[in-house]
């Protein structure tokens, strides 16, 4: 009930829609709306929820782990009378609605709130519970097994199934927050990799091959394909191709985590390095096996069916968060010197970091255009509930993962338009597209703020930084707009 109750829709608010903030003291998170009935059943159900799940810790049971799990995709409510620094209003404008570090504070503000917010505990434990009990079943199998009796194919797949779940969720989880992993990489592998490298002779277990990676063969190397698949193609085709992406995803979290945890324990260079390389492999992987697929369906994606709508956007929503993550995992090992020099030359000679990062960012907000809910009914989810047939965004069940995803993306690329115009690195033209860009990000975390009062929260702060971006170049003089020649010379000169 607390899982649901995030798409209550009974208040004002759930049917409200969204406006720009056009001055930078407008705020965009305060619509004059009470607490409604449905913002108190959410923080009721969510609150009933963790007494009962904190009183059930002690039972170790499969229906307690998936509830921890559930419960950990949850969303808190909070009352808005609590957010700190959320109003546009807050924002220190300088004489001439100026923020002092040109964009950048605001990236700051965002991560705060983010990080103040933390991870969810209940994924953990619930992903630890699931390893505990997957542990006793396999021991009482190979009990059964001895005796000649076979457990159940059925109940078998159930558990793997489950296992599986709290894997993906953890590895998520880990790699977002830079928390070490609750199941490790030995402990979810693959049956059959993980027996493969440890097959036992008469000397006992061996060691694990060296050459073998987290889960590659089971993922990458079993989906090779001798062409992109393109629209159009059947329905089942491109479902049967997002079934096998969505384990790529989760194997470049896994990457992500692996290069966090070297760092951590002070790893060698050429440890870090190859992780590097690990991950990066990854990535171009899904860019030659998947990309094309979801290009094509961000561009078409008023004509996909509303099943494939709903379930790329929050393929490729994750995915890109994971993307701008290894973009900063990078940047980190490579200006400590964590690294091996030759990669690390080699890796900024083509701005690889860079391109991460603008192709990352690039692509949320495209997604975050195609996704968000609409004036009219070209975007509508026909057959889906009417709590989220306006938009596919409004479908995602882990709202955490696009908030950082569209915060994080949104935050680049209002930096961007703040580094150019300083360094006058790009057009006018440019610096208006990154603010466009940046404008729906916070749409998209506008339209999340239905479920999500920490995505609203995160809207306002970056919505605040992008109405002072925007002020830069429409100056604001004593309530009278006036325009800059100098911030409008570089529009002008490219006509």
């Amino acid at each position: 009930m607390a899982f649901t109750a995030q798409w209550a829709q009974g208040s004002r608010r759930s049917r409200a829609r969204y406006r720009p903030a056009n001055n930078p003291g407008e705020d965009l998170t305060t619509d004059g709306f009470s607490e409604e009935f449905d913002a108190t059943l959410r923080a009721s159900f969510w609150n009933q929820a963790r007494r009962c799940l904190d009183d059930c810790a002690g039972i170790d049971s499969f229906k307690v782990a998936m509830a921890e799990l559930l419960f950990g995709l949850t969303q808190k409510y909070n009352d808005e009378l609590d957010w700190e620094d959320a109003e546009f209003g807050d924002l220190s404008f300088g004489p001439s609605g100026e923020t002092g570090t040109k964009g950048f504070c605001t990236a700051e503000r965002v991560q705060r709130v983010l990080d103040e917010e933390g991870y969810s505990m209940y994924v953990e434990r619930g992903a630890r519970r699931l390893h505990v009990l997957k542990r006793r079943s396999e021991v009482f199998d190979r009990g059964r097994k001895s005796r000649g009796n076979e457990t159940h194919s059925e109940e078998k797949n159930t558990m793997k199934l489950v296992f599986w779940l709290a894997v993906m969720f953890d590895t998520l989880s880990a790699a977002i927050t830079e928390r070490p992993l609750t199941v490790s990489d030995e402990d979810s592998q693959e049956d059959g990799q993980r027996q493969g490298s440890t097959d036992r002779n008469e000397e006992g277990p061996t060691s694990p091959a060296p050459n073998k990676r987290w889960n590659d063969e089971h993922i990458m190397r079993k989906q090779q394909k001798l062409a992109p698949l393109r629209l159009p193609s059947p329905e089942d085709a491109v479902a049967r191709e997002l079934i096998d992406a969505a384990p790529v995803k989760v194997l470049l979290f896994r990457k992500i985590t692996r290069i966090q945890s070297l760092s951590s324990r002070g790893a060698g260079r050429a440890a870090i390095e190859d992780a590097i390389q690990d991950g990066l492999a990854v990535y171009r992987h899904w860019n030659m096996t998947y990309g094309p697929l979801f290009q094509d369906c961000v561009q078409c994606h008023g004509a996909l069916p509303p099943r494939i709508r709903s379930w790329y956007v929050c393929l490729l929503g994750h995915w890109l968060l994971a993307v701008m993550i290894m973009a900063d995992c990078v940047e980190v090992m490579d200006a400590q010197g964590f690294s091996e020099s030759s990669g690390r030359r080699e890796r900024a000679e083509v701005g690889l970091v860079g391109h991460l990062r603008r192709m990352g960012a690039r692509a949320v907000s495209d997604l975050a255009r195609a996704s968000t809910p609409r004036d009219d009914d070209a975007g509508k989810l026909m057959d889906f509930h009417p709590a989220i047939n306006e938009g596919a965004l409004l479908t995602e069940p882990w709202t955490m993962v696009l908030i950082r995803s569209f915060a994080t993306a949104g935050t680049l690329l209002l930096g961007e338009a703040a580094e150019s115009e300083t360094s006058g690195l790009y057009a006018g033209d440019s610096r208006l597209e990154f603010l466009d860009r940046c404008e729906d990000c916070v749409k998209a975390l506008w339209y999340l703020g239905r479920k999500s009062s920490l995505s609203r929260q995160v809207a306002g702060i970056l919505g605040g930084g992008l109405a002072a971006e925007r002020s830069r170049t429409l100056r604001l003089d004593d309530g009278l707009a006036t325009y800059d020649p100098s911030a409008l010379v570089n529009v002008i000169e490219s006509y």
